[in-house]
């Protein structure tokens, strides 16, 4: 049986001066026809922390029904999920490379757009 997996938005690999159009574009705000299923993977620095720009504009996306996975591109170190990521509505990455995060949330989407459940995904695997 083959599963047609949830569409996703490439990561959001952008410099620390980035601001908030360049985070929304990166994240497919904006486009006609976007679904609740539209998802990306904001790229930040270790420890996978986004500039204030950037944090406002995921925060926004993840408000308005995008899932919003945070992750480093750092060589080492995790995205903890912590009470500001929570409470923005934000996935922590954990220990996954925005690449392998993309694929978890991919296979999440299709089973489920609950943040709890895809942040628990995170964690287990």
């Amino acid at each position: 049986m083959c599963t047609v997996l949830p569409s996703t938005n490439h990561s959001a690999w952008q410099p620390r001066e980035a601001g908030p159009a360049a985070s929304n574009r990166a994240i497919g705000r904006g486009r006609s026809g976007s679904e609740t299923s539209n998802s990306s993977k904001p790229a930040g620095f270790a420890p996978g922390s986004p500039t204030p720009d950037q944090r406002e504009a995921f925060t926004e996306a993840a408000q308005s029904g995008v899932v919003v996975v945070q992750c480093s591109r750092a060589a080492s170190g995790r995205v903890a999920p912590r009470r500001h990521l929570r409470e923005a509505g934000l996935v922590a990455g954990e220990d996954f490379s925005p690449q392998k995060a993309r694929i978890l949330l991919m296979l999440m989407l299709t089973t489920t757009s609950d943040i709890a459940e895809i942040q628990q995904a995170f964690q287990t695997y």
